[in-house]
């Protein structure tokens, strides 16, 4: 399954809660686990909780689902672009701030 992970990604460190599936998954020199409590995880958990608010698909325990994988990928698409402009915006509102 790990191999199947595009090779840019790959090779990058993993950070994880500590849940025992991913000692399998994850080659011991990428995996690092978080403390609970410690925050590293918390941008990716703050992504996803974001994610499962804006795309219905994507609610726990929906009733939604997406009828074709390809309007999963554009509404995901779509969620990913506006998500990344509000944190570009938030992120030039906070240096006009400072100077």
């Amino acid at each position: 399954m790990y191999n199947k992970i595009p090779r840019s990604y790959g090779l990058k460190q993993k950070y994880t809660d500590g849940y025992v599936v991913y000692e399998n998954l994850i080659p011991e020199s990428f995996h690092f686990q978080c403390d609970k409590g410690s925050g590293g995880t918390s941008v990716v958990e703050g992504v996803n909780t974001a994610i499962r608010h804006r795309v219905s698909y994507q609610v726990r325990r929906s009733a939604s689902f997406a009828r074709s994988f390809d309007w999963l990928v554009k509404r995901l698409r779509y969620f990913f672009h506006h998500y990344n402009l509000w944190i570009a915006a938030r992120r030039l509102k906070g240096k006009l701030q400072a100077e």
